[in-house]
């Protein structure tokens, strides 16, 4: 099937292995430490931005001010949690589907590329045991902006080698998926959130990513 598109723009957290979990459980813990409350509401809110945006919604419960550097040592605090959270994930922990959705984007000639806001997304694609499927891999130290701002995304089409139209972004956060629409790339909606629903492609699970699905679906939009 001929069509114009060129890479697919992964996400991590939540479209190929559920660490939202692990990153609820961070952030609960440092939650704890300050003594404020923390549930899954406010997680789910915080899915694909950083790190210190999870900390300014922690410390808003706070009476007292706290110092940009007081800010950076609660952010390695809740940092270290989540690393040695992350340290017993393996293979069994991609989501459905992800493995053959990724060896279908290898077979179509696809550039594959991560476009996670995490700093530990190396860390985790190694340990789920994907990390070879990846063409390139946008460290987020070198962006200046995160979700919903689309820097990210238009980073990764401009590693591949590609245009933002010759792209496809898989997220299921509302950040991921606004960051998407702003960059004018074709937008894969995964889960449970509203705003996935809003994608160009919705799909309840990553068990329904298949390539020949997007292709159509992306020709589709793309006329």
């Amino acid at each position: 099937m001929n069509s114009s598109l060129k890479a697919v723009l992964f996400d991590l957290d939540g479209v190929l292995t559920n660490t939202v979990p692990l990153h609820y459980k961070a952030n609960k813990m440092l939650a704890e430490d300050l003594g404020v409350s923390f549930d899954h509401e406010m997680n789910m809110k915080l899915q694909g931005r950083s790190r210190m945006d999870a900390i300014e919604a922690l410390l808003k419960q706070k009476e007292e001010s706290y110092s940009y550097e007081e800010k950076l040592k609660l952010g390695e605090q809740r940092n270290t949690y989540y690393q040695a959270l992350i340290e017993d994930l393996s293979p069994e922990d991609l989501l459905p589907g992800v493995k053959d959705f990724l060896e279908q984007t290898r077979a179509a000639d696809f550039k594959a590329v991560l476009t996670s806001s995490s700093t530990n997304a190396r860390t985790v694609i190694s340990n789920v045991g994907i990390k070879n499927y990846f063409d390139h891999i946008v460290d987020v130290h070198t962006i200046s902006n995160r979700k919903p701002d689309p820097e990210i995304f238009l980073k990764g089409a401009e590693m591949a080698g590609v245009s933002p139209k010759e792209c496809a972004g898989i997220e299921d956060s509302e950040a991921g998926i606004r960051a998407l629409q702003s960059a004018g790339i074709f937008s894969v909606g995964v889960g449970e959130e509203q705003a996935a629903r809003e994608a160009d492609w919705f799909v309840d699970s990553t068990r329904e990513l298949q390539v020949d699905a997007l292709i159509q679906r992306f020709n589709e939009r793309n006329g």
